[in-house]
């Protein structure tokens, strides 16, 4: 496959496919099917596989996803003929498993492969520039039921903002950083094992209590990490009673003030379209959408 099609990220290698998908505890070789010509050429792949249970503690076979189709833009066959047949291959593996429902590109959590390769902070999806995997899904049963927006911000000479509301928050609550923070659970261990993580955590000063939670991943896998220059957005919560009060907006700056001594340059991050909560939060903060993502999903396929 050819660096620069959409979503994918340069410097691909087998030694990091190897340590991204292959070694992947799940992974099975029946999900991942190639398309080649006549001299055995390749013209395309696609990769099915599973989300996770209830509990996160093992994969579950009721929920499929197809999280990538690729095909090769100057090939001579038809690329619509040549990812149906991938798309249907995928579909039988998926429902001979257990499948109830199938995703088309994936989402946290059902986002077992394909982190770091494809789209930005996390999984989005189908990238909407990938035009030609659009429309497979579009002609083959599967209904849009997410818009993804992705962001990015490009952090040098970043100034916080100041108001009434963070300079009170400033005097009264403090923020801890962690690197590596524990997975919680056998899934999230697995798909974010291969990634460097950092948590930023805000409290008031004298309560234990949990104001807002940010968590980012460098976006380079462990075995090319060196010097960081861009970092992603990967989970923001705040809790509900504290939410349009600052405190998400304050975690944010203190985590990008950092970032900006270490030297970063660049944060990304993405959000569900509905979600009116992070988007006023992540405009007023200063990032830009820099692309969009759709997850489709069919169900009962047969």
């Amino acid at each position: 496959m050819r660096e620069g099609q959409p979503g994918i990220r340069s410097g691909m290698s087998v030694d990091l496919f190897d340590q991204l998908i292959l070694s992947l505890p799940y992974f099975d070789r029946e999900g991942f099917f190639l398309a080649l010509d006549e001299n055995d050429q390749l013209l395309g792949f696609a990769h099915a596989g599973f989300g996770p249970n209830d509990g996160e503690t093992d994969i579950s076979y009721e929920t499929g996803t197809i999280p990538l189709i690729l095909l090769r833009p100057q090939m001579n066959e038809n690329p619509t003929e040549v990812g149906g047949e991938l798309l249907n291959a995928c579909e039988t593996y998926l429902m001979r498993k257990g499948a109830r429902a199938v995703f088309g590109g994936s989402f946290h959590p059902v986002n077992p492969f394909y982190l770091g390769l494809y789209g930005g902070s996390d999984l989005p999806g189908v990238l909407s520039d990938d035009e030609t995997v659009m429309s497979l899904y579009r002609n083959n049963g599967y209904m849009e039921v997410e818009r993804i927006t992705l962001m990015r911000m490009y952090i040098t000479g970043f100034i916080a903002p100041i108001d009434r509301d963070q300079m009170r928050i400033r005097r009264t609550c403090t923020v801890q950083s962690y690197a590596d923070p524990d997975p919680g659970t056998w899934w999230r261990a697995c798909v974010w094992g291969n990634h460097r993580l950092l948590r930023y955590e805000l409290r008031l000063r004298n309560d234990t209590r949990l104001l807002a939670l940010a968590d980012f991943r460098y976006l380079e896998p462990v075995s090319q990490a060196s010097v960081t220059t861009a970092i992603g957005l990967c989970h923001l919560h705040v809790a509900p009673e504290m939410r349009n009060q600052g405190y998400g907006l304050f975690l944010l700056s203190e985590a990008f003030r950092q970032f900006v001594r270490q030297g970063t340059q660049l944060v990304e991050a993405q959000m569900f379209g509905n979600n009116a909560f992070a988007q006023k939060l992540f405009r007023k903060i200063g990032f830009v959408t820099s692309g969009k993502g759709t997850l489709f999903r069919k169900m009962h396929v047969e």
